[in-house]
Parts: C-alpha cells; structure tokens; sequence
C-alpha cells in the first residue's frame, strides 16, 4: 500500500471534487432516425421529449420516465409483470 502524504496534488484535487449524480432517463419512443418504421406505437415527437429530459437532469432527479403514456406502461410492468 503506498501513502500519499496530505500536502500532495491528490489530495488537494479530491477536496475540489462534486459529487457526481446519475439520472436514468427512459425515453420510450422519440421520433428519431432511429425509431422509423411503420405503425410504431406512441411515438413522442422530439420537440416535447427534449424539454422534460433537460428538467429532470437540472432538477437532479434518479429516474425520468418520459411522457406519462410511459409512465403507465413502466408501472403497468412493474407492479402487475
């Protein structure tokens, strides 16, 4: 095990440090290039999704399910799956 003394770069660096904050965004469909195809369901245009994404980010929230028709479906999944 190798010691770093207390007055070292490291040191000082770790004191700078933010806590780092994760949140899991689940998109569901966004009209995308990827997301083409025929009949696809409840596609959310990109204008609307883009909004909510960047208010669950600033707001430091853990888990953004965007658009309520997702929101449905992931507790529809989660409570009854």
């Amino acid at each position: 095990v190798r010691l770093i003394p207390q007055n070292s770069m490291f040191s000082n660096f770790c004191h700078v440090l933010k806590p780092i904050i994760v949140t899991e965004i689940r998109p569901g469909l966004v009209d995308t290039r990827m997301a083409k195809g025929e009949g696809l369901f409840w596609v959310m245009p990109l204008d609307k999704v883009v909004p909510m994404i960047i208010n669950a980010v600033s707001r430091k929230k853990k888990l953004q399910i965007v658009t309520t028709r997702w929101c449905l479906i992931n507790w529809i999944l989660r409570h009854l799956v």
